[in-house]
C-alpha cells in the first residue's frame, strides 16, 4: 500500500503549481486544489478508446477527501475550466499530516467517470499483485472491491453527490491566473 499525498510535491512533472487545502463546508471532509502553471511534459490517458490529456498547463485537480469515507474524488478540470474526468481513489483510510496536508493509504484499485456518464475500472490486476505479494491483506482487498461497487451503484443511480460538489471548487482558467499572480 502506498501513502500519497494531496499536494503532489513529490511528482516530478510539475514544474510550477499552486496547492490550497481547507475543511468543506459542502460535506464533511477536506478539499484540495492543484493549480498547474507549468509542467515537464503533459500527461495523457487511454480508457478504452478514449484519450484525453489530464495534465497540461492551465489545468486543475480538486481532490475531495469525505471524513469517514474508503475513497478520495479527484475532478481534473481543463484550461477553460471544465471537468474532464472524475478519478476516485480507493483507500484504506485518509487523514491529515503534521503540516495539514491531506494524504490517503492507496489501496491501487481506481474508478474514473467521465461527464458522458461512461465509467472505467482502473488497476484491478495491482490490486491483486498487491495481495499476491502481501503488500495487502485480504481484509484490504475485499474493502477495496466493496468500495468499488459502492462508488458504480451511487454513479449509477445519480446519488453520487460529491460529483456535483466538486463543480464549487473549480473556476474558469482566467480567475485562476488572476488569483495566483
Amino acid at each position: 500500500m502506498k501513502r500519497k499525498n494531496a499536494d503532489r510535491e513529490t511528482w516530478d512533472r510539475l514544474l510550477k503549481s499552486q496547492f490550497q487545502s481547507n475543511r468543506s463546508n459542502d460535506y464533511n471532509g477536506m478539499w484540495t486544489r492543484i493549480d498547474i502553471f507549468k509542467i515537464r511534459e503533459p500527461l495523457f490517458v487511454t480508457y478504452n478508446n478514449v484519450t484525453q490529456c489530464i495534465v497540461q498547463e492551465g489545468y486543475s485537480w480538486i481532490q475531495l477527501f469525505p471524513k469517514g469515507e474508503l475513497y478520495t474524488v479527484t475532478a481534473v478540470v481543463n484550461e477553460k475550466g471544465q471537468i474532464i474526468q472524475w478519478y476516485m481513489d480507493v483507500c484504506w483510510q485518509h487523514g491529515i499530516n503534521e503540516n495539514g496536508i491531506p494524504w490517503y493509504d492507496d489501496l491501487y484499485l481506481d474508478l474514473v467517470i467521465l461527464p458522458t456518464g461512461e465509467y472505467f475500472i482502473l488497476d484491478e490486476d495491482e490490486l491483486q499483485e498487491a495481495l499476491d505479494s502481501e503488500l495487502i491483506n485480504q481484509e484490504q482487498f475485499d474493502s477495496a472491491y466493496r468500495t468499488l461497487f459502492k462508488l458504480i451503484e451511487m454513479h449509477k443511480s445519480g446519488s453520487f453527490p460529491l460529483l456535483e460538489i466538486s463543480e464549487n471548487y473549480k473556476m474558469k482558467a482566467s480567475e485562476k491566473v488572476n488569483l495566483y499572480k
